[in-house]
């Protein structure tokens, strides 16, 4: 899946509104974390 692909909107309660989107940065994870699907989101106000 491309960066910055699949943008979508999260809502917490007392801030508002974010735009979530695709980003890369867990492939030091895959070593050490034994979860079977991990995604890393940008979070933007």
């Amino acid at each position: 899946m491309p960066a910055l692909s699949e943008v979508e909107l999260v809502h917490f309660p007392g801030l508002g509104s974010l735009e979530a989107f695709d980003t890369d940065g867990l492939r030091s994870l895959l070593r050490n974390c034994k979860a079977p699907d991990m995604v890393e989101k940008t979070m933007r106000y």
